[in-house]
């Protein structure tokens, strides 16, 4: 019985494509003989494919393109003209400044509704309307609400559901404005899809006083809107002139190795979409997905201050913002986002941690705000990443094709942020790597050679390891980076000096960053007051290696925010030069 219903579909769908094609050619389109379109069951939609896989018939290809007559297209302008025997043109006209392609929306909702049966475009349209997809699509906006469940807490959910909320906003608005709208918010949400999935820019054909207008509207291109996805083609649109306005719709493989192929195989021609959309976009939009899709990329969101806090990024740090703009719910506010791609050094993503990380004495950014920002990336990706890596959990069995791409759409979030992950690892591997840089140093490394330094921290702390250090009480270690500070400050000298920027010592940025805190700082009744119950008993404890005050204790203090940074994998702490740090 199922067979025979399938059967039944197929040959239906099958006799559309061919009153389809049968209504362009009488309508002074030309469709090349290498153009075949199928009904593809699995995907519920048509594709197309070379009629006979030869290498001669490869090769026309480049050379014989569709042309397809600008009367059987599919316009704002077209559908006004048609709508306003129904409704008023004033309405309309609002509609259409205010909602783009709400007109042809309008247009397909009273197509699918039956209404107005009798127009003239409608009637001429039909071939191609027939043809549009009703059900079993498999974009999220038709998604139930225990599917999209599947993936809450990632951008495809969240997308779904702004877009959503965004055409239930326009068709309430043309609700109100038309009245007696006798189609229903799944109809809308049907025709938005429609435009979607199908639309082609209408700057392609119609002139326009309104150049927003132009850009922005969309048209539908009956035939040439049958061709399947694909990044790997160039395309050209032409307007030709042939006894009126035509337009000619070229396809062009891109890779000459596409020519040779096996003759057995189909060979489908393809159109492209647009090389800038991901995953989710592919899935919202055309409820497909492309498994390692070369230009997909994450969206990483943040929200900042104000939009001075923007432009301070932009202009002063060179930050580059995929976009950003104002919060709708905290005006003032502004949101910005990055993309996150696969495989790429994610560098102005970075840097906007970078900048967040800059400690109030720091007008630039540091290699310690470099490795503080790439620590907030890693744990925000890390915390996205289960998302990806889970197993699908429904709560009830759902569609096969919706679980096929849910994987790819899991496959492919979850391989750029590990490749991510990757790329931060080895990223902050290079910076903290002291053998190569004479900014940094370990000083678990430091502490395991330094046998006088060693007997200092014995002498008051009782304790000279650095796990043991570790493991005892957290202030314990702090106190041991403040006795190391202040004996880099005086080590070797009799007194807090400045010396050369070339000599050899390690340390030297350590003392010399020591010394510029304790020129410029103002002790306060206050400071001794906070610092005297811990450290007097060190002051009154004196070590013959190391004198110590109370106010080195208050400038060691400061220093240790200014140049300490720990490696969260192991707890490994790093004392870094605090200096302007160019990020490339």
């Amino acid at each position: 019985m199922a067979k025979g219903n399938n059967s039944k579909i197929i040959e239906k769908k099958q006799n559309q494509i061919k009153k389809l094609l049968e209504w362009a050619i009488t309508n002074d389109c030309t469709i090349p003989d290498l153009y075949h379109f199928t009904y593809d069951e699995k995907k519920n939609s048509v594709y197309c494919k070379l009629s006979k896989n030869t290498s001669m018939n490869r090769m026309k290809l480049k050379i014989s393109p569709l042309k397809i007559d600008e009367k059987l297209m599919l316009t704002n302008t077209k559908a006004l003209l048609t709508l306003e025997s129904h409704f008023e043109k004033v309405a309309l006209e609002d509609l259409r400044a205010t909602n783009t392609n709400a007109l042809i929306k309008i247009f397909l909702c009273c197509f699918k509704n039956s209404l107005f049966e009798e127009n003239k475009l409608m009637k001429f349209m039909s071939p191609y309307l027939n043809i549009l997809p009703q059900d079993n699509i498999s974009s999220t906006l038709f998604w139930s609400n225990e599917e999209l469940d599947i993936v809450k807490n990632t951008d495809l959910y969240r997308k779904t559901n702004i877009l959503i909320n965004e055409i239930e906003a326009e068709y309430l608005k043309i609700k109100n404005t038309l009245k007696n709208v006798k189609f229903s918010f799944e109809d809308y949400k049907w025709a938005h899809y429609i435009i979607l999935s199908r639309a082609f820019p209408s700057v392609v054909i119609e002139d326009s006083d309104d150049p927003n207008l132009k850009l922005k509207e969309g048209m539908l291109w009956p035939i040439v809107d049958l061709l399947n996805h694909s990044n790997k083609v160039k395309v050209q649109w032409k307007t030709v002139f042939d006894n009126g306005k035509k337009v000619q719709y070229i396809h062009e493989k891109l890779e000459e190795d596409d020519f040779n192929v096996d003759e057995e195989d189909e060979f489908e021609i393809f159109n492209n979409y647009g090389e800038t959309k991901n995953t989710e976009d592919l899935i919202i939009s055309y409820g497909f997905g492309i498994k390692d899709l070369e230009e997909d990329y994450l969206t990483i969101t943040s929200r900042v201050a104000n939009k001075e806090y923007v432009i301070m990024c932009e202009q002063i740090y060179g930050v580059n913002f995929s976009e950003y703009f104002e919060d709708e719910k905290n005006p003032g506010n502004y949101i910005v986002r990055f993309k996150l791609l696969p495989n790429t050094f994610p560098i102005y993503l970075i840097k906007f941690f970078a900048v967040a990380c800059r400690l109030s004495s720091e007008d630039f950014i540091s290699k310690r705000s470099i490795l503080e920002g790439i620590l907030h990336l890693n744990s925000t990706f890390t915390m996205m990443l289960p998302n990806y890596k889970n197993k699908l959990i429904a709560s009830k069995p759902i569609n096969q094709n919706i679980i096929e791409l849910l994987k790819v759409y899991q496959y492919n979030s979850k391989k750029i942020l590990q490749s991510a992950l990757d790329t931060l690892q080895q990223y902050t591997n290079t910076l903290i790597d002291s053998k190569t840089n004479n900014d940094i140093l370990s000083y678990k490394s430091e502490l395991a050679s330094d046998k006088k330094f060693q007997k200092i921290l014995n002498h008051y702390l009782k304790c000279s390891q650095y796990k043991e250090l570790k493991k005892n009480e957290e202030s314990l270690f702090n106190i041991s980076l403040l006795l190391f500070i202040i004996y880099c400050s005086k080590k070797d000298f009799s007194q807090v000096d400045e010396i050369e920027d070339n000599t050899e010592e390690n340390t030297v940025f350590i003392k010399q960053n020591f010394n510029k805190i304790y020129k410029t700082y103002e002790f306060t009744d206050e400071d001794y007051m906070e610092y005297a119950p811990t450290f007097t008993p060190f002051i009154e404890n004196p070590c013959e290696w190391l004198e110590l005050k109370l106010e080195d204790f208050i400038i060691a203090d400061i220093a240790v925010d200014r140049l300490t940074w720990e490696k969260q994998t192991n707890n490994e702490v790093f004392f870094i030069k605090q200096e302007k740090y160019v990020l490339n």
